[in-house]
């Protein structure tokens, strides 16, 4: 082959190359750790306490289960949740921390549909930080508001939350 035609290969299949790389999207991952005091109540008359960061519910009644919600900022527009997980504390008996992960959707009437994963609770009353990692469910073209739903007990906190995105 002569050099000519040495370097014409060459060129096109760095061409080639390129192209392909360019063709491919990029598989980008981020993991977001939040502090539980990015949480926000929903439940009226719960008396809250933020403490290092935590959101922590001081009412005495085990009855008075609050609800919390934990948005989840998407910083890349369509960017897929690989995984979700909120760390608590739950010193209640019996157990009554469960946590669900929920995406909104506004469709074109104005009104809001909302999907939700299986929720996922405690153990209870041993005062260790626990992982709970919330189920997914197919994202595909849904939701345009995403957060963490819990159900809060007394003596109950949220530490922190991390989403893991692809």
């Amino acid at each position: 082959m002569s050099r000519i035609g040495q370097r014409l290969r060459a060129k096109l299949l760095l061409a080639c190359i390129v192209a392909f790389s360019l063709a491919t999207p990029a598989v980008a991952r981020a993991q977001q750790i939040y502090s539980g005091s990015n949480c926000v109540f929903a439940s009226k008359g719960t008396d809250w306490t933020l403490n290092r960061g935590a959101l922590f519910n001081r009412n005495g009644l085990f009855s008075n289960r609050a609800r919390v919600d934990c948005p989840i900022v998407k910083e890349q527009p369509g960017a897929a949740i690989r995984s979700a997980s909120i760390l608590v504390l739950d010193g209640s008996f019996p157990p009554g921390f469960t946590c669900e992960l929920v995406a909104v959707e506004v469709v074109a009437s104005r009104a809001t549909v909302q999907r939700k994963g299986s929720a996922r609770g405690t153990t209870g009353v041993d005062r260790q930080p626990e992982r709970l990692d919330l189920p997914l469910f197919n994202q595909s073209s849904f939701g345009n508001v995403w957060f963490i739903g819990c159900f809060v007990p007394s003596g109950g906190s949220i530490l922190s939350y991390t989403v893991d995105f692809r």
